[in-house]
């Protein structure tokens, strides 16, 4: 008997917005921003363990990765979805900050999973940065029902 999926919205602290992949595009480097709760798929995502610190981010309408591109380790890099190809860039370690929100870490980079200058609007883009400490860097994980 197979385990049951548990999907996850990941909610930028922030702003309460969703990760989101553009679109519900389905193609390799599709853009991903935070966007309103929707309901759709394109904003569900669910982990799959790499090791004992890593994870795969998987977006539930196209099973692609969230990749930060061409592996990039510049702050500022964009994070897109990508096909699975087993990159350090598409592994992402979860840092409890204590108090219910995550810091989600690139494991090729280092650097963390960012809501592009704490833009609160609906299509604020979603980039690496280096740790800052900033809300728009911590994420909540809500199982989605």
């Amino acid at each position: 008997m197979r385990t049951p999926v548990t999907y996850y919205k990941i909610q930028a602290r922030h702003s309460n917005k969703l990760l989101d992949v553009q679109e519900a595009s389905t193609a390799d480097g599709a853009n991903v921003f935070q966007w309103r709760d929707n309901g759709n798929h394109n904003q569900h995502w669910y982990l799959i363990p790499v090791d004992s610190r890593y994870y795969k981010i998987v977006a539930r309408h196209s099973n692609k990765l969230l990749t930060v591109e061409n592996a990039s380790l510049s702050g500022g890099a964009n994070v897109e979805q990508r096909s699975d190809n087993s990159g350090y860039h598409q592994h992402w370690e979860l840092l409890d900050t204590g108090d219910g929100y995550y810091n989600i870490r690139n494991r090729n980079s280092n650097q963390m999973l960012d809501v592009n200058g704490a833009g609160t609007g609906d299509g604020a883009n979603v980039i690496q940065w280096p740790a800052n400490g900033a809300h728009n860097q911590q994420w909540r994980l809500l199982p989605v029902n």
